[in-house]
């Protein structure tokens, strides 16, 4: 009878499996069919939390309450939400949650091993991290190749990858895309750019829900820049004209991990370095976590930087961003933009070979290489690798240093 029963309960399961694989074809139903025909999840859940006392486990089952009252809803919502509930490895769950102990975990963590996804959670862990940063391209072609460059980049395990905004935010659409391929897809812990640029609190905001229901915890809050050719931030009524007004909005709404910029040499629209000092205490007061610089060539330059930023009460980390120097235009765009001070020496050598590229890609990376091993050997808390979305360069690098 107990052979019956089981052949029985085999067979059951058999059709519950080819349903729901048959059904999830059908895009617009995935999450409503799992949570009807696939009981386990709720069970699960229930057995993972006899015994525990987390509270994530009450926010899960609170989830899939959630998801079976709106399973009606959007198929983005229903998408998200699927990505939350899934169970893949219950045994598997159990051994993370053994290992944990009395930590309080994020459910779907455990479930997927996916990695820690708030930054500052990563930081508790690490006392160096290692990232890299992409910009969201404006062809097929080049979406082509900065996929390339994060799949190929990953094999080196960064702790996170961040994805900036266009010029006046005109790819934030683009970057949110990236953001959800980055992180959802690929697996990677990933941090949005976020700006004031074009857009007024109420809008800000519903992007913040959009990063929310993305699963997207981390955020770099930024003013952003002046429109091409102009020399002032264009204010949008409506918005700020501050990062520090933006991360103070950011930590209100929601639970997000903060990221604010650092300038070693101060903002290129700041009256010297000491007022742009006091704008980074504010970010560090109004929530942001922390720091990560824009890219210098000049060490001396950070080590000033950090040990003034300290006097001035900031005790966030402050992570430098390094970038290799492959080409004379980089070099005008660097000093022009930001400010970026180039060494006498580096000038020199990229000099007097002007005219051979890949004799300028290999110093640039050189210096890169040497800049990055002081930064470590002094104390830096890691190196924040800006890729312009070409991982050859970055790899060099960081295979250099690590």
């Amino acid at each position: 009878m107990n052979s019956g029963y089981d052949w029985a309960l085999c067979l059951w399961l058999a059709a519950v499996r080819l349903l729901r694989n048959l059904l999830q074809k059908w895009h617009s139903w995935p999450i409503f069919v799992q949570i009807i025909v696939d009981p386990t999840l709720y069970n699960s859940a229930m057995l993972l939390k006899s015994g525990q006392k987390y509270s994530q486990f009450d926010d899960f089952l609170a989830t899939i309450s959630k998801v079976r009252q709106t399973a009606s809803r959007t198929t983005h919502h229903r998408a998200i939400l699927k990505r939350q509930t899934t169970f893949c490895d219950l045994d598997f769950a159990r051994r993370e949650i053994a290992c944990i102990g009395a930590k309080k975990i994020n459910l779907r963590h455990a479930i997927h091993g996916l990695p820690l996804m708030k930054i500052s959670d990563i930081f508790k862990k690490k006392d160096r991290t290692f990232s890299f940063e992409f910009f969201p391209p404006r062809t097929d072609k080049g979406m082509t190749n900065l996929i390339n460059a994060v799949t190929s980049l990953k094999e080196n395990n960064p702790d996170f990858v961040s994805v900036t905004y266009g010029a006046m935010g005109s790819t934030r659409d683009t970057t949110l895309n990236i953001i959800d391929i980055i992180q959802n897809k690929l697996h990677l812990t990933a941090m949005s750019h976020l700006t004031c640029v074009g857009s007024t609190s109420d809008q800000i905001q519903m992007i913040l829900e959009k990063l929310r229901l993305m699963d997207i915890e981390n955020i770099m809050a930024l003013r952003g820049d002046p429109p091409k050719g102009s020399s002032e931030f264009v204010y949008t009524p409506g918005g700020f004209k501050y990062g520090s007004d933006l991360i103070k909005l950011i930590k209100n709404t929601g639970n997000f991990c903060i990221g604010a910029a650092g300038y070693p040499e101060g903002h290129i629209e700041s009256d010297s370095l000491d007022n742009d000092l006091n704008f980074l205490k504010l970010k560090q007061d109004n929530g942001a976590d922390f720091i990560v610089t824009q890219l210098f060539l000049d060490n001396s330059l950070y080590y000033k930087f950090r040990e003034f930023s300290e006097a001035k009460g900031v005790k966030l980390r402050l992570i430098p961003g390094i970038m290799p120097v492959t080409n004379i235009e980089q070099i005008n765009k660097f000093s022009e933009l930001c400010g970026c001070t180039i060494p006498d020496d580096l000038k020199l050598r990229v000099g007097h070979v002007k005219n051979e590229p890949e004799s300028i890609r290999k110093i640039g990376i050189e210096h890169a290489i040497n800049q990055g091993k002081d930064l470590l050997k002094n104390g830096a808390p890691g190196l924040h690798f800006y890729t312009l979305n070409k991982s050859s360069a970055t790899q060099e690098i960081f295979k250099a240093l690590i």
